[in-house]
């Protein structure tokens, strides 16, 4: 499940361009800064290139400039389209430890009321994440076409009877992810964002919960995506005590190398047929883990 697209801004249009007019691929391009010694992911190029993120370390600056010289952009022309940096932090969330909806999924913040609908934002704070558990499965095609998630969580203010959830597909899917099951809570209203490829849905807890009390979401979304898959993430608008992702490979086919990432870090994984992170505490932002076939 990859979160949502957005349009490009100047640098990720300029890169993109330069992407396209040049023919390589993205697998080729990575090899190439290999060869110079810079170790850049296919997910953290796809995403340079598509506006979700952009390069700020020193080592993803050195990275642009060889990219100039590759895609023959005159020398500086990307860096400049960098702009100042992003305030740090992990994705410098505010004061209540939490990532706006709009920054969280890279969306114009106007156009927040046409993509959420009459959901409106999910109200910030008045839900603790207790524990997330994610399970991927990917086809013998390599294809992710079904994710299995259950999500606890503790009402902080009285009155809460619902959990909010979105979802997006990777741009190679021929439609936006859809609920296949509701296993444990009943799902409630679903909106879908064509432009963006969000889906916004609420399931509901079945009774308002008083602060302290916990409820279990249990569910599947099924995707359908086009070409081999080559990773999966969960965006956190806020903290989690607990989070599991795990990724299940058919046996028919297997990853050739695996790495966890959170935000802009990456860590090579052992290469399993299921490979999996733990993590406690986690903070709002992105954690993922993507592989190579």
């Amino acid at each position: 499940m990859e979160p949502g697209r957005r349009h490009p801004d100047r640098f990720a249009a300029a890169l993109s361009r330069a992407v396209d007019d040049s023919g390589l691929t993205l697998d080729r391009i990575r090899e190439r800064l290999r060869a110079k010694g810079l170790d850049v992911s296919l997910s953290t190029l796809s995403y340079w290139r598509r506006g979700r993120s952009r390069p700020e370390r020193p080592a993803s600056i050195r990275a642009v400039r060889e990219l100039e010289a590759m895609l023959n952009v005159r020398p500086g022309g990307l860096v400049a389209l960098l702009g100042p940096k992003r305030p740090r932090g992990r994705w410098a969330a505010d004061r209540g430890g939490v990532i706006g909806f709009d920054r969280l999924w890279n969306v114009d913040p106007e156009r927040l009321p046409e993509i959420l609908g009459d959901l409106g934002c999910p109200p910030p704070r008045r839900l603790s994440y207790l524990s997330v558990h994610d399970q991927q499965f990917v086809d013998r095609d390599g294809l992710a076409r079904r994710v299995h998630t259950r999500v606890v969580v503790r009402a902080e203010v009285p009155g809460v009877d619902r959990l909010h959830i979105t979802a997006a597909g990777s741009p190679s899917d021929r439609e936006i992810p859809r609920f296949e099951r509701v296993v444990s809570g009943w799902l409630g209203a679903v909106r879908t964002h064509d432009e963006t490829g969000l889906m916004n849905a609420q399931i509901m807890f079945g009774r308002a919960l008083r602060p302290g009390e916990t409820a279990v979401v249990d569910y599947v979304l099924a995707t359908a995506p086009s070409e081999p898959t080559t990773y999966v993430e969960r965006r956190f608008a806020r903290s989690a005590q607990n989070y599991v992702l795990q990724v299940v490979f058919d046996p028919g086919v297997a990853p050739s190398a695996c790495a966890e990432y959170r935000d802009d870090e990456e860590h090579a994984l052992e290469r399993t047929r299921a490979p999996h992170i733990v993590c406690g505490d986690v903070p709002p932002g992105i954690t993922g883990i993507r592989w190579s076939w």
